[in-house]
Formats: structure tokens, sequence, C-alpha cells
């Protein structure tokens, strides 16, 4: 299964990014080819750009015209389920893979007190998903130290038993889209749907 996170950046006013964001939308759905995108300051019509590929689920909360949302390949079983947190911006569904029920999130942390929605957003992370298969991706407004990154934001969930400690750390980058092969490729074990 691919999953694939970008924030689109479309979310302030003046983003340069709002001219060619149709064509970012057919890039993600038609050149990436995500059977999961988490997507985070996205223009709410990505819905429509996103064509009958596949399926937008929306977070509660948005913005005028700009949110959190996941994209669900179309064939792909998934439910959308509601969720927030103080200050950010939370798109989560459940899936239907070949082992069982995955559940993936989206978000992004709002404007205002960063670290007050980060550790809103932290409990509620705990609480979706401890104890289950998960997949969470998106714009935490994150600024570590550097040599430290995201992992320092993460270490704590994980000693919260949020996660899965026998999955090997991976180097992150800085790229604006990851992908990430989860459960096996398409090839080796098809998605139920």
């Amino acid at each position: 299964m691919r999953v694939i996170s970008w924030n689109m950046g479309c979310s302030p006013r003046p983003s340069k990014y709002r001219k060619a964001h149709k064509d970012a939308w057919r890039y993600f759905v038609d050149a990436l080819q995500p059977d999961v995108g988490l997507v985070q300051e996205s223009l709410l019509a990505g819905e429509e750009w996103a064509g009958d590929a596949g399926a937008v689920h929306w977070s509660i909360e948005k913005g005028s015209d700009s949110g959190t949302a996941i994209f669900i390949k179309h064939g792909i079983s998934a439910r959308r389920l509601d969720v927030r947190a103080e200050g950010s911006y939370i798109a989560a569904a459940e899936v239907d893979t070949l082992r069982g029920h995955l559940l993936v999130v989206s978000a992004h942390v709002g404007p205002g007190d960063y670290a007050k929605h980060r550790a809103a957003l932290s409990e509620v992370l705990v609480g979706l998903c401890r104890g289950r298969s998960f997949v969470a991706g998106g714009d935490m407004k994150y600024g570590a130290p550097p040599g430290r990154g995201l992992p320092h934001y993460i270490e704590p969930l994980i000693l919260r038993e949020v996660g899965d400690r026998r999955i090997p750390r991976l180097p992150l980058g800085n790229a604006r889209a990851r992908s990430t092969e989860l459960l096996g490729t398409p090839s080796e074990e098809p998605l139920s749907g």
C-alpha cells in the first residue's frame, strides 16, 4: 500500500502554489498514484480535481477555502472518522487491508500557540492510535533544534506505547512529498475493496 503525505501549501491566501493547485492534484493522483494520500493545506476544490480516482475525506475543521484531507483510491474500502483537537485540522479514516484495519491520520497544526496545539494533537493521537495499526502524517509545525528533527516529537508518543517499536527508524528528509511503501506492494498483496 502506497501512502503519501503532502503539504500542498495553499492555506495562506497569497500562496504562490494556488495557481498550480489543480495541476498539483493531477500530479498527486496520476503520477504519484497513492493508495492513500494525506494532504494538508489543500484547496477544497481538490475533491473535484481528484476526479474519479478516489474519494477525499476532509477534516471537520477547515479554513474558508482550504483544509486537511485523506485521499482514498477508488476500490479501497474506508470509513471516515470524526476527530478533533484544539487548534489543529485532522482528517482520519479506517482503511480495510488484507491484514485488518489500518487507521490513517492526516494532521495540520493550526496557527497561534503551536506548542499548545501540538500537545492537544498528541493527546488525541495517543488516544486514537494506541493498540491500533496506524499511519499518521502531516504538518506538525515542529521547529526542532538542529540534528533532532521529527523523532524528537515522535519519541514521547512511542514512550506512551503508541506505535510499533519493532519498526526500524528511517531517516527523514525535507521533501515536500514523501512516499512510503506499507503492508507490501500491490503486486505482493492485493488490497481488499
